[in-house]
């Protein structure tokens, strides 16, 4: 079972994304919209996975930081869909994994369940998928 922390995003998403992680077993340890209350939320439990939503407005810098204060957790960026097929301008750092949404419930389990990839792969391991 993976310790998950859930960051950024609106309360619906994280509740999807919570909803998803508990019906596959893993341990949501805490939610926050914002990285200063994930430090605060975690200091008892480190998560092994700090889920970031990409949709939250400063999604980079969550994903930044919380990388750099628990290095041995993994940072799994749920990125926002591209418009048009075109890539989103704010691109995410090399720490973080990132699974563009819309994702796959297999692709999304391998990205909290898989160790750490540092290399800002796509969790797939293919380019991000075209909108419709």
């Amino acid at each position: 079972m993976t310790r998950v922390f859930l960051a950024g995003g609106n309360t619906e998403s994280r509740a999807l994304l919570r909803g998803l992680l508990r019906m596959h077993h893993h341990e949501v340890t805490g939610e926050s919209d914002s990285l200063e209350t994930v430090a605060e939320k975690s200091a008892s439990s480190p998560p092994n996975v700090i889920l970031v939503d990409g949709s939250a407005r400063g999604w980079a810098d969550i994903a930044t930081r919380a990388g750099a204060r628990w290095p041995a957790a993994k940072v799994v960026l749920v990125a926002p869909p591209a418009e048009s097929g075109k890539e989103s301008p704010e691109q995410p750092t090399g720490s973080a994994q990132v699974l563009p949404r819309p994702f796959r419930v297999e692709e999304f389990l391998r990205a909290v369940g898989a160790p750490a990839d540092r290399s800002g792969a796509y969790a797939s391991g293919s380019s991000r998928p075209k909108s419709p």
